[in-house]
């Protein structure tokens, strides 16, 4: 994973396996502008030394409010295993523009 230079980085909340993430809700805002995700679609994907390890999307992110640009992983038990990841947020738009604009790390632990 190679930072776009308009990613945003984050550190998501810990986790621990086997209980309930509560979730993670952000805006997506560019150069300060709330980004309308109407039509859109986002993926999560999990990283470790470059490899991909899982991807998340439908039914695990969702839009909450389009033209706010509000959006949320949503609450699920963790089933990953307990390590820090490397993650990025990749948002496909109705133009089919595809943009990383959130990555960062997420540990989960035991």
């Amino acid at each position: 994973m190679g930072k776009a230079s308009y990613a945003n980085t984050v550190t998501l909340p810990t986790a621990e396996k086997g209980d309930t993430f509560t979730g993670w809700q952000r805006i997506l805002k560019v150069n300060g502008v709330v980004k309308d995700l109407t039509g859109a679609t986002i993926v999560l994907t999990l990283k470790q030394s470059g490899e991909t390890l899982t991807t998340v999307g439908a039914g695990g992110i969702t839009i909450v409010t389009a033209a706010s640009g509000i959006f949320k992983i949503d609450a699920q038990i963790i089933t990953f295993a307990a390590r820090k990841y490397n993650f990025e947020l990749v948002f496909t738009f109705a133009d089919t523009t595809v943009k990383t604009y959130i990555e960062g790390t997420w540990t989960i632990t035991d």
